[in-house]
């Protein structure tokens, strides 16, 4: 049998490693350090955020859940959902006043009237008056 041979401390320690294990004592207090600060990290950052959010009363009136979680409009000029259901809308609303008929002042009697319609009354007026009204 092989006698297994313990190396020396001294060879060792010129090598550059340590002869004995870590202190538990120092292990320890570097965990509860560390606990410490993480706790203390938390308790800070809860209370900044009590203080910089804060509660949100008007929320809790209309039964709204409190904090930043409220919905507000997005400043002017807002992006479009759905564009292209919008021009369409528009153009409708557009056609709708061009092409029909509809009270401009019921006391006053003034009509308006589809735009065809309108060009062609003109210009039946500049033919019959020449020169204008």
């Amino acid at each position: 049998m092989r006698k297994q041979i313990e190396p020396e401390p001294d060879y060792l320690r010129k090598l550059g490693y340590e002869p004995q294990d870590i202190s538990l004592p120092t292990l320890v207090k570097l965990m509860l350090g560390l606990f410490a600060f993480v706790a203390f990290s938390s308790v800070v950052a809860f209370v900044l955020y009590l203080v910089f959010v804060g509660h949100d009363s008007r929320a809790a009136e209309a039964g709204l859940p409190a904090g930043p979680a409220v919905h507000r409009l997005a400043p002017e000029p807002r992006l479009q959902a759905n564009p292209v259901e919008d021009i369409a809308k528009f153009r409708v609303a557009e056609d709708r006043v061009l092409n029909g008929y509809a009270w401009k002042d019921r006391a006053k009697g003034t009509v308006q009237v589809p735009i065809d319609e309108a060009v062609r009354l003109e210009a039946q007026r500049l033919v019959v008056t020449p020169g204008g009204k």
